[in-house]
């Protein structure tokens, strides 16, 4: 039975390994549509859910997945909107009644876009509002791509104290809305925001020896938070003085007496 067990558990990782692969060709559509091969896709779905499934109730059987409802209820989700995306574009080719070499020839002829790429999140403040910004713009606020779509994009561009706090949330629907819920709660704080830009610039390092390149890393790592504290409406145009003074106390000996 413990044999068993071992062997089914691949099979379960193989299939949700295909189903990512199949949700990339379904992200890739909507830039890079390959409508030669939806109904190939669709078949390789089918196979694979059926696997998984075959495979999850075996392992029910012999009580060996302590966590088979919520993987199950998991691949079902994924399954579904698969299946439900690429039979929606398999009938809009059918009503339109364009053959598919015309189709393609016509895909082909049209300039393809840069894909846009998610910034990394892993929980550090002062990249919270060009993440949250950045990912509403280019997936939450979008219509045409399903909650559970979303939540996969989410998980995939976060990690560290930020992956860990929704970590527990079953992949789903509603699971989205709860996990960014979640982030904004944590997350969405104005205050420590503005602090931890203050903290960046009041915290620069001292400078050891005389090196050309270090004092503009200095200046541009000041300029980086400023702006970000002018985004967030803070008048920072009389802190002229302050942030010079600053600056200077972080050079080293020589630059200093110089200056």
């Amino acid at each position: 039975m413990e044999e068993r067990g071992k062997k089914l558990i691949p099979v379960c990782a193989n299939t949700k390994g295909a189903f990512t692969r199949l949700e990339t060709f379904v992200e890739n559509y909507l830039i890079d549509p390959k409508s030669e091969q939806l109904e190939v896709r669709l078949k390789l779905v089918n196979e694979n859910w059926e696997k998984c499934s075959e495979a999850q109730d075996e392992l029910e059987e012999i009580g060996h997945d302590t966590n088979s409802q919520q993987q199950r209820d998991e691949m079902e989700e994924r399954y579904c909107y698969l299946t439900g995306f690429i039979q929606t574009k398999m009938k809009e080719l059918e009503l339109t009644g364009v053959p598919e070499s015309n189709v393609t020839t016509e895909l082909a002829v049209k300039p393809k876009l840069p894909q846009l790429s998610i910034p990394k999140f892993s929980g550090n403040l002062q990249d919270w509002v060009t993440f949250k910004d950045t990912f509403l713009s280019l997936v939450g606020y979008s219509t045409t791509i399903p909650n559970i779509q979303k939540f996969h994009y989410l998980v995939s561009a976060i990690n560290g104290d930020a992956k860990r706090v929704i970590q527990h949330i079953p992949v789903s629907e509603q699971g989205y809305k709860v996990a960014w819920e979640i982030l904004i709660e944590r997350y969405e704080n104005e205050r420590l925001i503005i602090n931890t830009h203050i903290d960046s610039i009041m915290k620069l390092p001292c400078l050891t020896s005389e090196n050309s390149s270090q004092p503009r890393h200095l200046v541009d790592i000041t300029k980086c938070n400023l702006e970000a504290l002018k985004a967030m409406k803070q008048n920072t145009e009389s802190w002229d003085i302050i942030i010079i003074y600053t600056l200077v106390q972080r050079l080293d000996n020589k630059t200093k007496k110089e200056w």
